[in-house]
């Protein structure tokens, strides 16, 4: 599986557990990640540990806006992206490349420069 899959899959992971509730390594798994997939285990294990606060710092990088109006893929392309900066996976302007070919395809039509701009100010 290549990168931009594994990120779809960690944003598709990610939705689902925000949408219905569920811990986040048990969509990861009914999504086909696993632990071989080195990219997948170390935004999975920032998410765990770090996933309230990156939702309090991307809340303040929202302008006249909160994390939680956002849509739930919305929230989920951000969390991923954010994961895979802070921890310093891949270079800023790859992850940015692939949030927004993520959000253009599963987000509304305009979503991308919103999280294009989102995650510019990070």
């Amino acid at each position: 599986m290549n990168r931009h899959d594994t990120r779809e899959k960690l944003v598709i992971s990610v939705y689902q557990q925000l949408l219905l509730n569920k811990h986040l390594f048990d969509c990861a798994l009914d999504n086909g990640l696993d632990a071989d997939n080195d990219l997948a285990v170390a935004v999975l294990n920032s998410l765990m540990e770090k996933q309230e606060e990156y939702a309090e710092e991307l809340n303040v990088l929202l302008n006249k806006w909160t994390f939680n109006r956002l849509g739930f893929m919305e929230q989920a392309i951000l969390l991923v992206a954010t994961a895979e900066i802070k921890e310093t996976i891949n270079d800023k302007a790859v992850v940015i490349n692939e949030a927004i070919t993520i959000a253009k395809k599963f987000c509304d039509e305009e979503s991308y420069k919103y999280i294009n701009g989102v995650l510019d100010r990070l």
